[in-house]
């Protein structure tokens, strides 16, 4: 160094004297302070060029220097943390250029989050409706359902009397309960509303395991006598909104149809029914079904009503195709025992998780979930390749750099990984920022008014799905952009902009824009199908005026009413609406124009 230049801060040189590898601490020592000196000499002031001096101590070829040559060092001692060391310069020289460019790391995350928050956000659903147990119940995999076929056609309810043969017979099950859902109009506390009301056997709450949460449950002496038990069991939801969670409930009634029934007890928090549709409010004995539909007089004695839903709790060690069989043996017995009405029965045991959606319904949320996700998955693919377009873009920015690397010697196996592992931090972050963006649209649906019980909160298998996302996301965005670049040759590092390389060069970048716009029209094409699909539904003519057209719902036998009562209550409602003002006409029907009951029976 001249006689009467200035010398660079003495910790910062002294910290990089023992960053740098000794085959290259002096030459960069030497450069470095030159520079200082310069930058001094021009600007006249001290500082800035102390502060470039530092920067240089952090600088990620600082870093870069010392790994390469500690990885060197390593090889020629046989040792074994040469890949290690490596891979954590690679990792540190990426978190470094990231720094480099905020704005750029910015919108790539939030791309990337968006779409990867996107489908977990949907997964999360699919995974609450078709794969996670019902909530509230104890060891959902040792309960099974009874299905019931007849005339060979689809399984679904069965009969109370079969039930009390599998219940005496049945040596598979540890204990095995009859559930029906019904809807009913109840009140208490001067509210009233309609609510879900499910009828069950007193070992139901045995089988699903859960204990009370307040009170008790029903006992043995409820299955015995038509109507004999008015009493009920609150869910936790029910008994907060009615009693404002007053712990002193029990012995309070509850007006259901007309009639009081006492609140024996409180089922714990989360839980609502074993059943994702249909969910209760509230649990009532099983022979409580004459008051509960009362036009069908008492059908528990009737072995051809095939009503009710059975689950059961397995024995230890039993499964589901032993309890199946076992099920299908007593089945055959009953059709010998009572021809008239079994001989055409067919009999199956699901899992507990099948059984929780009916098959219908469980055939639509299958179809509507495969719809979802093969939309998300399109949209997944686009923002990628966006990403990827992104990245490409600054890879070029950066082709001298790796030019400069590749004429220094590293491989182009090394600069592929090195870009790689960039992107990949990235993704991982986004991965991160995605699954917020889920738990937030997931706690979102779960306030929604949905008539489905089910849990969209991430668990296990939601995040792994995130985390897989994120890595393919990554690989997926990088691996065209990482190997199209690590090939930059030195001779053409000068060219400035894309249009000055050669034809070659731009294959990847028109590839990833030709995927892009070719998702992104069948992703338009399928949006403009749905939206004319869903305008000609609308503007289809039903065959009668829809204007200024009210409609009401009544059930008079829910309170009680035989049928001379009813005939009454809707006369008279009939001539008290049609002298309201402004009304032109009343009719009364038992189902409306392009309702799912219309025009069946009488």
């Amino acid at each position: 160094m001249e006689k009467g230049s200035v010398r660079p801060p003495r910790l910062a040189r002294s910290v990089l004297a023992r960053l740098l590898p000794p085959e290259y601490r002096d030459a960069v020592l030497g450069d470095l302070a030159e520079e200082f000196d310069r930058r001094c000499r021009e600007r006249r002031i001290a500082g800035f060029a102390r502060a470039w001096y530092w920067r240089q101590v952090l600088h990620v070829d600082v870093w870069r220097l010392r790994g390469e040559a500690r990885a060197e060092r390593a090889q020629r001692l046989g040792g074994g943390g040469g890949m290690r060391d490596l891979f954590s310069l690679e990792l540190r020289q990426a978190l470094r250029v990231f720094r480099l460019s905020p704005g750029f790391v910015a919108a790539v995350v939030l791309t990337l989050a968006l779409g990867i928050g996107g489908a977990t956000a949907i997964f999360s659903l699919v995974n609450g409706l078709l794969l996670r147990p019902i909530p509230g119940v104890d060891a959902p995999a040792r309960l099974a359902a009874v299905r019931t076929s007849d005339f060979g056609g689809a399984f679904g309810v069965s009969s109370y009397m079969d039930f009390l043969d599998f219940r005496e017979r049945s040596r598979s099950f540890e204990s095995i309960a009859a559930f029906k859902p019904r809807q009913a109009d109840a009140s208490a506390n001067g509210t009233t509303q309609p609510l879900g009301v499910t009828m069950v056997t007193s070992s139901y709450f045995d089988v699903v395991g859960v204990p009370a949460y307040i009170g008790r449950y029903f006992t043995a002496e409820v299955d015995q006598g038509a109507g004999a038990h008015p009493e009920a069991v609150l869910t936790e939801g029910l008994w907060r909104r009615l009693f404002g969670g007053d712990a002193s409930v029990v012995g309070e009634e509850i007006v259901v149809n007309g009639r009081a029934y006492t609140i024996i007890g409180v089922a714990p928090p989360g839980f609502r029914g074993t059943e994702m549709v249909n969910v209760p409010d509230l649990f009532v004995p099983m022979t409580m079904q004459p008051h509960l539909m009362p036009a069908s007089g008492y059908l528990l004695d009737r072995r051809g009503w095939g009503g009710v839903s059975i689950v059961g709790r397995l024995a230890e060690g039993v499964s589901h195709e032993t309890a199946a069989s076992e099920i299908q043996s007593i089945g055959r017995q009953l059709a010998i025992e009572y021809p008239r009405t079994n001989e055409s029965r067919a009999y199956t045991v699901l899992g507990f998780r099948e059984a929780a959606l009916p098959g219908g319904a469980r055939g639509g949320v299958l179809q509507l979930s495969g719809l979802l996700l093969s939309i998300v998955t399109a949209l997944w693919l686009v923002v990628c390749l966006n990403v990827a377009n992104l990245f490409l873009a600054r890879s070029m920015k950066r082709r001298q750099e790796l030019a400069v690397r590749r004429a220094l010697g590293a491989s182009r196996a090394r600069i592929a990984r090195q870009l790689v592992l960039e992107f990949m931090a990235i993704a991982l972050t986004a991965g991160v920022a995605g699954m917020f963006f889920a738990r937030a649209v997931a706690k979102g649906v779960a306030t929604l008014p949905i008539p489905l019980q089910f849990d969209v909160s991430l668990d296990m298998r939601t995040v792994a799905f995130a985390g897989a996302l994120a890595i393919v996301s990554g690989l997926l965005c990088a691996l065209v952009p990482a190997f199209a670049m690590s090939g930059t040759d030195p001779r053409v590092a000068a060219a400035t902009s894309l249009s000055m390389r050669p034809r070659r060069h731009r294959w990847p970048s028109r590839l990833l824009i030709v995927s892009q716009v070719t998702l992104s029209v069948i992703l338009l094409f399928a949006t403009g199908l749905f939206v004319k699909t869903y305008s000609n539904l609308t503007a289809a003519d039903p065959g009668f005026d829809r204007e200024n057209l009210l409609t009401a719902q009544f059930n008079p036998s829910l309170q009680g009413y035989d049928a001379l009562q009813m005939a009454d209550f809707y006369e008279r409602l009939t001539e008290e609406a049609a002298g309201i003002p402004g009304v032109e006409a009343v009719a009364m029907a038992d189902g409306l124009p392009a309702n799912a009951n219309f025009g069946r029976g009488a």
